[in-house]
């Protein structure tokens, strides 16, 4: 089956409609501690991005068209978007059913892995990962297929369609960074201690199951964007041990950044990329004081290293909620925010999310 061709899902002017609406927000006045960082208010203007999707946007920032992949199947029409088709990528499906026709027990997959789907009056929607651990496997283009698997009476239905994925240009630093007491290499038993807490803790986030509470409202997790580290770039730290009293600086430890660094001076805040349920919101060692929110079918947003926390563990949020402060708490080099995003398990480019044109 030949793959088809890529369509982009324009945005007229959306430019233009961020600029204006910030500066209608950022009327004199407006920019005062109560309003900007009230947890129950929103300081940023909704704004439609696709016929369908609402964001809360930032300054200087214009999410980038997604593509769209359209198959017909005899029973369905199945519609892929993503802000691009590479490695890292969150990816959003959805099936249109044919009239009359019920998709209930149809399972959806890519790349062997299991899409988990969400029914509305119109069809059903989802989100998927497209992963980066397969960059390494591409050359330049690589087809990974897209399955549709029918009970089991129905096999002749079965149907793969081909995703052809390009390889991704990940960023590589060459700059060593020095992240303090985090940089030696020999922990006391109060940090083992902290660190396995830690751990158990973020296991047990993960492990809550719910169905989605993504709706088409999503938010930038800042009111002005700023990127300073992207998403899965190799980084370079420094490690030592103690000696006599000594630093002995050993070989650098390479490490893959599995998520967005955003500017954010101490204080500044922090919002929900999308509506949720909270499932932690406390210090962690590496993390300093983090959230967790689960969205739902497997999908969880990363919060890290602020200042103060402004919601607590179970609470439900909504997308664009003040989660908190910047700050430089766990392992930094200074004040920022570190958002990470996980769909199955999978890390994927926060950025990407915010150009889906999710709809309910």
């Amino acid at each position: 089956m030949m793959t088809p061709k890529i369509k982009f899902f324009h945005r007229k002017n959306i430019k233009m409609a961020l600029f204006g609406a910030l500066l209608v927000s950022l009327t004199p006045g407006s920019f005062t501690p109560s309003s900007l960082f009230s947890a129950e208010t929103l300081p940023k203007p909704w704004l439609k991005i696709s016929s369908h999707t609402l964001l809360s946007g930032a300054r200087d920032f214009t999410p980038q068209p997604s593509q769209e992949l359209t198959f017909h199947h005899p029973l369905m029409t199945i519609r892929v978007y993503a802000r691009k088709f590479i490695p890292g990528e969150p990816a959003y499906i959805e099936v249109i059913p044919k009239e009359g026709e019920n998709l209930d027990h149809y399972q959806f997959s890519f790349h062997e892995i299991e899409i988990l789907l969400t029914r509305y009056d119109w069809g059903y929607r989802g989100f998927f990962p497209i992963s980066p651990y397969l960059n390494d496997q591409i050359k330049k283009t690589k087809d990974y297929m897209l399955e549709v698997t029918p009970p089991g009476h129905l096999a002749h239905l079965e149907k793969k369609y081909p995703l052809s994925i390009y390889k991704a240009n990940f960023f590589t630093s060459r700059t060593t960074l020095n992240v303090g007491k985090y940089a030696r290499s020999e922990k006391t038993r109060q940090e083992l201690r902290q660190i396995e807490e830690g751990r158990k803790k973020k296991s047990q986030a993960y492990a809550t199951l719910t169905s989605n509470m993504i709706n088409n409202k999503i938010s930038h997790p800042r009111d002005f964007h700023y990127i300073t580290s992207p998403f899965w770039s190799k980084r370079i730290y420094a490690r030592y041990k103690k000696k006599g009293g000594k630093k002995i600086y050993q070989k650098p430890r390479v490490s893959i950044h599995q998520g967005l660094d955003f500017r954010a001076p101490e204080g500044a805040p922090i919002y929900a990329i999308a509506s949720g349920r909270v499932v932690l919101a406390e210090k962690l060692y590496y993390e300093g004081n983090c959230v967790i929110v689960n969205h739902g079918n497997a999908i969880f947003s990363v919060y890290s290293h602020m200042s103060e926390l402004k919601v607590y563990q179970h609470q439900y949020v909504r997308a664009g909620r003040l989660l908190g402060l910047s700050g430089e708490t766990g392992q930094v080099t200074g004040p920022h925010l570190h958002l990470a995003l996980y769909i199955n398990g999978v890390p994927v480019n926060p950025l990407g999310f915010l150009s889906l044109p999710i709809r309910n």
